[in-house]
């Protein structure tokens, strides 16, 4: 169950919570004659996110594996392709970035435990593409440097000393290229059968080896680009929850927390993507950082979903300015003491002076109002300076 009604605008996400993100298609694979591994690229030509994939002899890309961005094959290999003999199932791109590990890293890892991969293809190398650090540094990112990824694959049985990146364009006889069983298609992420079933072999794992933790109200702490979020965590930790910086933890004593919950609670993000691992109807509480959340953050609708969690999102934010990845405005809203059934919404000085920290924060790196967010929060802000101004021209007449 999916509760809107503590955003400002719930008709503003309503229709993309109206998706249905499961998709009961048989997966397969595709087998790529001569096919080229491009790996991670970032230039000036592939921006921010850089560029990935197999390629055919033709120069045509896969789509099903490209990591953001579409680019003339030509100007990724500039002529040097290296050739290697053999057959290899390729696995993708590892991003490095945690909420990522756990939506479309595994898409492609239940290949590994399917019946056509034991017949025919075990012999097989296995091949991905590490992410690449910078545009001016030759440096990759690679399994073992990716906190906790090497242990989720661990935990999955799949060796991560067996898989083999790809740093230049390699050319293979074949290679073998698994369905994603975790995929976005026209700006929504869809999962398969198989995605379910190996989030079911890490929670079975976390199930068989629970032990009892501090708390079972969690509230999962973000803190990077976050303005006012130690605010928002304190309010949580009023109301009983254990404030967690998950990256201070491994995974196994994530799993366990997240199995042992039995309310979860964090902005939206990568710390959210973690409520994959909860128990079937548990309740989660999101937090989007702006206006613009439910358009960017496409990921967690789907996981909503693969676990049927009991999800209400609440709006507590007042982000108006600048982009994706930059700083986030957190405060407490009056919809979330509304979801805590507190007598008083009226907000407290914290939030002004959370808001201020956030404005001089946005002027100093010259940032400009979302024009989403000038319909979005219209009233709130509104609302939000009335009282500012009310509380201060009082304390001012006071005197």
């Amino acid at each position: 169950m999916t509760n809107l009604d503590y955003l400002y605008n719930k008709d503003d996400a309503k229709e993309r919570f109206e998706r249905n993100c499961f998709v009961g298609k048989k997966l397969g694979f595709q087998t790529i004659n001569n096919g080229i591994i491009i790996p991670h690229i970032k230039t000036d030509k592939t921006g921010y996110w850089g560029v990935s994939g197999v390629i055919d002899e033709q120069g045509v890309f896969k789509k099903e594996i490209i990591a953001m961005q579409d680019v003339e094959t030509s100007a990724l290999l500039n002529g040097n392709v290296k050739k290697s003999k053999g057959t290899v199932i390729c696995l993708g791109l590892f991003a490095p970035a945690w909420g990522h590990n756990i939506t479309i890293n595994l898409g492609r890892l239940w290949f590994l435990k399917n019946a056509l991969y034991k017949k025919y293809f075990k012999r097989c190398r296995i091949v991905y593409m590490p992410w690449y650090k910078t545009w001016d540094e030759c440096e990759h990112i690679y399994i073992d440097q990716i906190q906790n990824l090497g242990r989720l694959l661990e935990i999955l049985d799949i060796d991560p000393n067996i898989l083999q990146p790809i740093e230049e364009p390699t050319q293979f006889d074949r290679v073998i290229l698994p369905d994603s069983s975790f995929y976005e298609k026209e700006y929504t992420f869809y999962f398969t059968k198989e995605y379910k079933d190996t989030i079911e072999r890490i929670r079975d794992f976390a199930i068989k080896n629970r032990t009892p933790t501090p708390s079972n109200k969690v509230y999962y702490f973000y803190g990077r680009h976050q303005i006012g979020e130690e605010y928002l965590a304190d309010y949580f930790q009023s109301k009983g929850y254990m404030s967690v910086k998950p990256e201070t933890l491994t995974l196994d004593e994530q799993l366990n927390l997240m199995i042992n919950c039995d309310s979860f609670a964090s902005t939206l993000g990568s710390c959210a993507h973690n409520s994959i691992f909860l128990r079937e109807g548990t309740e989660a509480i999101f937090i989007p950082r702006d206006a613009t959340t439910f358009k960017i953050t496409k990921y967690q609708q789907a996981i909503d979903q693969a676990r049927n969690l009991n999800v209400t999102y609440v709006d507590s934010s007042l982000s108006m300015f600048g982009k994706v990845h930059e700083s986030y405005c957190y405060i407490v809203s009056r919809q979330l003491k509304r979801f805590f059934d507190e007598e008083s919404l009226d907000y407290t000085e914290k939030d002004f002076t959370t808001f201020f920290e956030y404005l001089k924060d946005s002027m100093i790196r010259k940032r400009e109002i979302h024009p989403e967010a000038r319909q979005y929060y219209g009233k709130v802000f509104r609302d939000f300076f009335m009282q500012m101004w009310n509380r201060q021209s009082s304390e001012y007449f006071a005197i």
